[in-house]
């Protein structure tokens, strides 16, 4: 991907970075890197490398709001990955009720 810094008259090449990890060993099981701007669509690419490496699909997985693709959810929905992933309503509910929550 091409990224460009503030007063920077050329754009530059980047890298665009998923780890996978193992919550119990603390030991990454996959990495998947690319030159999308964006994460949205990552997560078939990194699982596969994951559940090659690992052998075994994993129960769980936990990501943040930017990977809450229908896609994404589907794909594991369809390979029986329960999905940890906050959605926006979420976010706001939760906002919302640490802004109107009143001080003791």
């Amino acid at each position: 991907m091409k990224t460009k810094d503030k007063g920077q008259k050329y754009k530059k090449l980047a890298y665009n970075v998923q780890i996978c990890t193992d919550n119990t060993s603390k030991l990454i099981c996959g990495i998947n890197v690319v030159q999308y701007p964006s994460d949205h669509y990552q997560i078939p690419d990194l699982l596969k490398q994951t559940i090659e490496n690992l052998q075994s699909i994993p129960k769980i997985l936990c990501a943040d709001t930017i990977y809450g693709t229908i896609s994404n959810l589907l794909y594991l929905k369809k390979h029986g990955i329960s999905a940890r992933i906050p959605t926006i309503k979420i976010i706001l509910f939760l906002m919302m009720k640490t802004i109107f929550t009143p001080v003791p």
